[in-house]
């Protein structure tokens, strides 16, 4: 079994070098240079990991590669307590912004996909500051748990703000018409309400440029195409 494992990492990994093509940074305008074709980036499980002495040095590096992951579980895995994952979506969009289905549809998708919490937050931009998707209807779940969410955007930043219950967003709105990250924190926090930095830095929407407050409560992990290398030091 572990001559098994051995074997299907190293043909990854050599699959992983032969097909490596670095992603140029998009530039905007003319002369701008196309991202790599699929056919480029594709990786082929199939590859043969060879012998002789390139195939002994990626054997070599793919053992590596295993023990290093055995070694971090054994560090870490006593600080993982038993416990209950929940699985939801913190950013979603439905057609009072830039999404592409109403509130029913968009619920319906996360309720069919076994979420346990969910939330939408439609621009506040799109709905000129007032929180009209949170009044529809249709925003309602009996097997899920619904947050009530905004998503504060500014051509220097977008960020989610997030609570249990509806609450005033006059505040948080002119500190978007005022552009001003602080303002808008310390306004989430007077609503109980949680503030989050979206996609801070990423391709083809807007990134952070504002400076990062103490007081903010979360990051975006993972929502869009990020620059390579990402100059994210968050």
């Amino acid at each position: 079994m572990l001559f098994s494992m051995v074997n299907h990492w190293c043909h990854v990994l050599q699959s992983a070098l032969n097909n490596f093509h670095p992603l140029p940074r998009i530039k905007y305008g003319a002369g701008s240079s196309p991202l790599p074709s699929r056919e480029k980036a594709a990786i082929n499980f199939s590859a043969p990991c060879g012998r002789g002495l390139r195939g002994g040095l990626i054997r070599l590096l793919t053992i590596l590669f295993l023990f290093i992951l055995y070694l971090l579980y054994g560090a870490f895995s006593s600080y993982v307590h038993a416990g209950t994952w929940y699985k939801g979506d913190l950013h979603a969009h439905s057609t009072y912004s830039d999404g592409d289905s109403p509130v029913s549809e968009v619920i319906a998708s996360a309720e069919s996909k076994g979420l346990d919490f969910f939330v939408i937050t439609d621009h506040d931009t799109s709905m000129h500051g007032n929180p009209v998707h949170w009044s529809d209807p249709a925003y309602h779940s009996d097997v899920m748990v619904l947050l009530y969410g905004v998503e504060w955007t500014t051509p220097l930043g977008h960020a989610n703000v997030w609570a249990s219950a509806p609450f005033s967003y006059a505040e948080l709105w002119q500190a978007n018409r005022n552009k001003n990250a602080n303002a808008a924190v310390t306004a989430a926090h007077q609503q109980n309400a949680l503030f989050s930095i979206n996609h801070p830095e990423s391709l083809l929407t807007s990134s952070w440029e504002y400076p990062v407050d103490d007081a903010t409560d979360s990051i975006e992990v993972w929502n869009c195409m990020y620059r390579l290398p990402s100059t994210n030091r968050w």
